[in-house]
């Protein structure tokens, strides 16, 4: 903290969910003040950490996005609909549902998604400019191998 103090650096405090990002801002601003803590922390989640401060600032570098894009959030309905719409062309269970949270680029989907079903998924994503919250990770991941 002292090493930030008079600097315009500041300090990233990251998480995974927004229940700890409460409680870490909670904490932080109880013990530095809030003017303290706002000037000199930036605490998020992962997903958001990497949204705002990589993938948004640099999407332009990679050609899937560089006409702009869409966060598909997992409570968004449209996110819902495409879901739905993937598990009935590829005949999956309805358990699978859940499982698209679970799915990553470059990685075996989860037990009740095939890998087609995947590509599906991805292709549709892909062809309307939406990026999902693994999404971002995962181009946040080639944006900084870069």
């Amino acid at each position: 903290m002292d090493e930030v103090k008079e600097t315009t650096r500041r300090i990233a405090c990251i998480t995974y969910t927004n229940a700890a990002v409460n409680e870490i801002q909670y904490r932080l601003s109880r013990y530095l003040g809030r003017d303290e803590f706002e000037d000199k922390f930036d605490v998020g989640t992962i997903h958001s950490f990497c949204l705002h401060n990589i993938f948004r600032p640099n999407h332009w570098r990679l050609s899937e996005f560089r006409e702009g894009f869409c966060v598909l959030a997992p409570d968004d309905e449209h996110y819902k609909e495409i879901i739905e719409s993937v598990i009935m062309d590829n005949a999956l269970d309805r358990r699978s549902f859940d499982q698209f949270e679970l799915l990553f680029r470059g990685q075996n989907p989860p037990y009740h998604i095939t890998r087609e079903a995947a590509q599906d998924y991805w292709n549709y994503l892909d062809e309307n400019n939406y990026i999902d919250f693994n999404g971002i990770i995962y181009y946040a991941a080639q944006l900084t191998a870069a």
